[in-house]
């Protein structure tokens, strides 16, 4: 005989992270709460943050009350959960991980850069609906919300490509470009 089950399984947890075993995605390897606030987004850092920490890449942690590191243990295993600015991050955005940086734009419209336990203030004024890195120039590039694509470098160096639409005409081979 079966039992019907009146209460989800799935119970809400906006602060906890949990990391499933590897072998088995179903089965929690480990969980870690970050006290009173809901995350938002996570990043991991490309290399170590100190030489001879092969393998240990923090974690940092968005949240809606700021940006929380999460070290990570020779097993594998995360620690606390350490608050490490009171930044938050746009709700438009989300952090990119490029140049052995975390690039994010916080809520002040600032765009940000994470290098170990040191955030940036890269540019002070940045309106950014998305942004991507390209590995092969070493370039962010950022896409703002009236439509023009900006360029730039790891120092805060900048151009801006202003991208046109085109509209077909009847014929296919006149175009006919309209800002």
């Amino acid at each position: 005989m079966y039992k019907r089950q009146t209460q989800s399984a799935v119970v809400p947890s906006p602060g906890r992270l949990t990391v499933s075993h590897i072998a088995q995605p179903l089965i929690t390897e480990f969980s870690q709460t970050v006290t009173g606030a809901e995350i938002v987004a996570l990043a991991a850092t490309e290399r170590p943050i100190y030489s001879g920490g092969f393998g240990r890449h923090p974690l940092y942690v968005f949240t809606d009350q700021g940006i929380f590191v999460m070290p990570q243990s020779s097993s594998g295993t995360f620690g606390e959960a350490k608050l490490m600015s009171r930044k938050v991050l746009d709700a438009h955005t989300r952090p990119i991980s490029g140049g052995g940086k975390i690039w994010f734009t916080s809520t002040h419209q600032q765009l940000c850069s994470i290098e170990g336990s040191k955030i940036r203030v890269v540019i002070p004024r940045w309106q950014t609906a998305a942004m991507a890195w390209n590995d092969a120039e070493h370039e962010l590039w950022t896409l703002s919300p009236d439509g023009s694509l900006h360029i730039t470098d790891g120092d805060g160096f900048f151009s801006r490509l202003t991208l046109l639409s085109l509209i077909h005409i009847s014929e296919p081979t006149r175009l006919r470009c309209i800002s």
